[in-house]
């Protein structure tokens, strides 16, 4: 399965030395109930989606007095992608044990990267958007940071809560559009395959005033191929299925992009390659927290599952190459807490 063009295959690390939380077992729940208890969508949702309020902004959260913090044509949206971005963000609440037993986590070079760049270190007020069930959270506990760690998922809030202990950490069920906090207050906005899914006019414009003067914004995401034979053939299913083979990708933003805000100085971006074992339950459970997936009524998404099953009727471990990446920029004198 690609989420990327490359791999960097020779340089992935061994297994052994790193397999990051892919691998870990189903210790509260069997895996056949957790993937019993995915909601199945609406009728026809795949195709329709529903309409999503306009919600009220705060006074001044979209005005900055010199940049205008304009929206790059790539990431521009009309009213269907909207509610379609805005509906699917919010389906991996249903799946959050599911998406704690099985979605990776992020190795200690990229976080340790992230830190020394944005010169942060412990007792620094550090805000994590998008924080899921923990994945990039766990990386950030051992630089000691004043860490604020928001989702809009109350079920997701709850998982990380108990995974960490919410004395290490202050969680907040909100969405970052929602997010009630003063101007300049952070020095390092950080989100891991989460910001693609904040509205555009809002992520760049938002992160640049809850910056303090020499803060930063980083993006981390992953690519991920299994091994073949499984990587074709997983391809074709989401192609028969989706349309694209990377329907799952988490889309980290890129340089262009930040600096296509106005908000953002030059960019730094690192890679990340490691290796991992998934087991057949675990890439199974994977695939069934997609945005994507996660969208199609239950005989599709069964049937699915029904062949991906079959595909990996005689392999009960698959390699995967991960890598890891992060885009950060430093916030603008003129943009930061504006």
């Amino acid at each position: 399965m690609r989420c990327s063009s490359a791999t960097r295959a020779s340089s992935a690390r061994s297994a052994s030395s790193r397999t990051l939380s892919a691998s870990r077992s189903f210790r509260s729940a069997s895996f056949s109930s957790l993937l019993l208890n995915i909601a199945p969508p609406s009728a026809g949702i795949s195709a329709t989606f529903p309409a999503v309020a306009k919600r009220s902004v705060p006074t001044g959260e979209l005005s900055a007095p010199v940049h205008d913090g304009r929206v790059p044509a790539e990431e521009a949206e009309d009213e269907t992608e909207r509610n379609k971005r805005r509906y699917q963000r919010a389906l991996f609440d249903d799946v959050a044990q599911l998406y704690q037993a099985t979605r990776p986590g992020y190795p200690p070079e990229l976080t340790g990267f992230v830190a020394a760049t944005a010169s942060v270190g412990a007792g620094d007020p550090v805000l994590e958007v998008g924080c899921g069930t923990g994945q990039l959270t766990q990386a950030l506990l051992p630089f000691g940071f004043a860490l604020t760690a928001i989702d809009l998922g109350a079920a997701m809030i709850e998982v990380v809560s108990e995974r960490i202990g919410a004395g290490r950490v202050t969680f907040r069920a909100v969405a970052f559009e929602e997010l009630d906090a003063a101007p300049g207050t952070f020095g390092l906005v950080i989100a891991g395959a989460a910001f693609h899914w904040i509205d555009p006019e809002v992520r760049f414009r938002k992160a640049a005033r809850l910056l303090r003067p020499g803060g930063w914004l980083a993006v981390a995401g992953y690519d991920e191929r299994y091994d073949e034979p499984l990587g074709s053939a997983l391809d074709a299913m989401w192609l028969a299925r989706a349309g694209t083979a990377g329907a799952w990708v988490t889309r980290s933003a890129d340089s262009a992009a930040i600096g296509g805000s106005g908000l953002f100085g030059p960019a730094a971006e690192r890679t990340f390659p490691h290796r991992i074992t998934r087991q057949a339950q675990d890439v199974i459970g994977v695939e069934n927290t997609r945005a994507t997936s996660l969208s199609w009524p239950a005989a599709e998404r069964g049937a699915f599952n029904a062949e991906l099953r079959e595909r990996l009727r005689d392999l009960p471990e698959v390699g995967v190459t991960v890598e890891a990446s992060v885009t950060m920029a430093p916030v603008l004198p003129a943009a930061a807490g504006a």
